[in-house]
């Protein structure tokens, strides 16, 4: 980190505390404006994507936004809000490279591996904005860098480079994490609600958003609840006996019903007494 940056971390953490200084006094009238003279500083300070990953400045603003004064609610709030717009602004221009003293504790000396580190780091900084505001606090007690560097080392353990024959893997695992449309994946691996090593054991479609499981679990029902009702566009076979009456008059078809390597289920509906079984 430069002298330049240092100088400005240092300068903000200062501000932040004549800010909590003067919002613990809780007596309004000078105390309340002294807040919020330090807090509209901050407020036009020349933040970063680095310097607000580096002082977690964020965290203790957003707890400003339950202060019994309405005046330091909203200015903390206004805040927040600049910064969020300042992260995405910043993140769309490219400017979202993690800090120099974070790209130090990402690197192991393979160019290939440090890549898949920087990604997943990126994908866990994003939770923080994407997280409901009750659980931001725990979110931010996490530490991104060291997810990022346990899950890619989990992965290379297993599977080698990102080059080698696991490559569509590798593929598989960075696009849902870093997939707009599942926060849930990033989410659960950076709060440790799903280990490394079990995301190198997971299937794509465990690792999809739970709005698309919970949409394949209804496909998968519906197709289910057709098949055994004999509905299934699958025509008549001689192939089964029905147990109840002994005829060879049936309608089949096939699913998978757990995961996908193990082998899919038939279920068979008899079209003379309407029995219906299934085997794996």
């Amino acid at each position: 980190m430069s002298r330049i940056e240092n100088e400005r971390e240092k300068e903000l953490t200062e501000l932040f505390q004549v800010v909590e200084k003067a919002a613990a006094a809780l007596n309004g009238g000078p105390e309340e404006s002294h807040c919020l003279d330090a807090l509209s500083q901050i407020k036009s300070f020349p933040v970063t994507v680095e310097t607000l990953v580096s002082t977690k400045i964020g965290k203790n603003i957003r707890l400003l936004k339950y202060h019994p004064s309405k005046k330091i609610q909203d200015l903390a709030s206004d805040t927040l809000a600049l910064w969020t717009k300042t992260v995405a602004d910043q993140k769309k221009n490219g400017s979202s490279k993690p800090p120099l003293e974070v790209e130090a504790l990402l690197k192991c000396n393979n160019p290939l591996r440090d890549k898949v580190r920087e990604l997943f780091y990126e994908a866990f900084c994003k939770v923080s904005n994407e997280a409901k505001e009750d659980a931001r606090d725990q979110v931010e007690a996490c530490d991104p860098v060291g997810v990022a560097v346990s899950l890619e080392s989990e992965l290379f353990e297993k599977w080698g480079n990102t080059n080698g024959s696991n490559k569509i893997k590798y593929r598989s695992v960075l696009y849902n994490i870093n997939d707009p449309k599942n926060p849930d994946f990033r989410r659960k691996v950076l709060l440790g609600e799903v280990k490394p090593e079990r995301v190198v054991n997971m299937s794509a479609k465990e690792m999809v958003s739970n709005d698309r499981q919970h949409k394949n679990q209804m496909i998968k029902a519906k197709a289910m609840l057709k098949c055994m009702s004999g509905t299934a566009n699958s025509g008549t076979t001689y192939q089964f006996r029905c147990g109840r009456c002994g005829k060879r008059e049936t309608t089949s078809c096939q699913m998978p019903t757990r995961s996908a390597d193990e082998p899919t289920t038939t279920f068979v509906t008899c079209v003379v007494c309407n029995n219906h079984w299934k085997f794996s």
